[in-house]
C-alpha cells in the first residue's frame, strides 16, 4: 500500500492512485540491444532504465526488467526505398510502446483489430536504434553538412550545403553498372578526363599506352 492511502486525504489518495496507474503506462524508454533476427527485423532489447518495486517487507528495491523479445526496429523506409544498416548487441536504442496490442498487425500487416486488450504494455515496443547515451556519442559529428558515415568517421559520404558530394572510402569505391557524368572530371588531383593523352600512339589498330597526362 502507497503510504499515502493512510492519509485522511481524498485528494492524495486520488493522486497516489493516479501514480499507481501511471506506473503501469509505458510509453518510452531507452533500451540496450542484446540481439538482432536480421530475417525477422526485430531485435530483443533490456530496458537500461531499471524498475521500482515494492517488496514484501515493505521496503521499494529497483530491478531491470525482463529483457523484450521479437521488438520490431524502425528502419528509415518510404516510397519503396529504405536505410538498413548492421545492429550489434550493446547498440543503444529507444523503445516506443505503442497504444494497444501490434500483435496481429505485426504478424498480417494491414489494418487489424488488436488481438489482445491491452494498453502501453512492455509486449508492444518497437525500437528505434541510434540514442546514444554520454559515454557512446560518436566524435566529430559535423555541424554544417550531411553524412553517413562510420561511428568513428574513418569513412562517409558528405553532402554540403553547397551541393557538393564528398566521400572517403578508404576500402575504395565500388561499382556495379554504367557510371554516366557530365562535365569535367579528376582524377590523381591534377589530372583531368578532357586533357586526358596517352603517349606511344602509332596509327593502326594497336592499343595505347598508360596515360602521360
Amino acid at each position: 500500500m502507497d503510504q499515502r492511502e493512510r492519509i485522511a486525504d481524498s485528494g492524495e489518495a486520488i493522486r497516489s492512485m493516479f501514480d499507481d496507474m501511471l506506473a503501469n503506462a509505458w510509453t518510452s524508454m531507452p533500451g540496450i540491444v542484446q540481439s538482432f533476427n536480421a530475417a525477422k527485423g526485430t531485435v530483443v532489447v533490456q530496458i537500461a532504465i531499471k524498475s521500482r518495486v515494492l517488496g514484501q517487507n515493505g521496503k521499494f528495491t529497483f530491478q531491470a526488467l525482463s529483457v523484450l523479445v521479437d521488438v520490431p526496429v524502425v528502419f528509415p523506409a518510404g516510397g519503396g526505398f529504405i536505410i538498413t544498416f548492421p545492429i550489434t548487441a550493446g547498440d543503444e536504442c529507444l523503445v516506443v510502446f505503442s497504444d494497444r496490442c501490434i500483435d496481429t498487425w505485426f504478424q498480417q500487416g494491414g489494418v487489424q483489430i488488436p488481438g489482445e486488450i491491452r494498453v502501453h504494455d512492455l509486449a508492444d515496443g518497437m525500437a528505434i536504434v541510434g540514442p546514444f547515451s554520454q559515454p557512446r556519442v560518436p566524435a566529430s559529428i559535423n555541424t554544417t553538412a550531411l553524412e553517413m558515415r562510420t561511428v568513428d568517421r574513418s569513412a562517409y559520404i558528405q553532402l554540403t550545403a553547397a551541393g557538393a558530394v564528398n566521400i572517403v572510402a578508404p576500402g575504395g569505391v565500388h561499382v556495379t553498372g554504367t557510371v554516366t557524368a557530365s562535365g569535367e572530371g579528376t582524377f590523381n588531383g591534377s589530372h583531368t578526363v578532357s586533357a586526358h593523352i596517352h603517349g606511344g600512339v602509332t596509327p593502326g589498330g594497336g592499343n595505347t599506352g598508360t596515360p602521360t597526362g
